[in-house]
């Protein structure tokens, strides 16, 4: 729900897909979307969260440390460097 919240607030933001049509919802729906922002702070806590019980019982010893820091850039690099392109795409168009 959370994730859905924030990308309906991206759908529905000035000059997006959905913006007429959000603009057509009554006032307090649409309140309710353009506040969807506010879901990606609930969802870094929880990401943090789930992290640290993860991670807790973990003996931090440099291979570990080493792993875990590649292991992040894999999973995080990819989704932000095509954050970034499609942003640049954006402001081009």
């Amino acid at each position: 729900m959370l994730a859905l919240s924030v990308i309906l607030h991206r759908l529905t933001g000035p000059g997006m897909m959905l913006d007429a049509q959000a603009h057509a919802l009554p006032p307090v729906l649409y309140a309710l979307i353009r506040g969807g922002y506010q879901a990606a702070t609930t969802l870094f806590v929880l990401s943090g969260f789930v992290l640290a019980r993860s991670y807790a019982t973990t003996e931090w010893t440099r291979g570990n440390l080493l792993r875990y820091g590649a292991g992040r850039f894999a999973r995080i690099y990819p989704v932000y460097s095509m954050h970034l392109a499609g942003n640049a795409v954006h402001r081009l168009a």
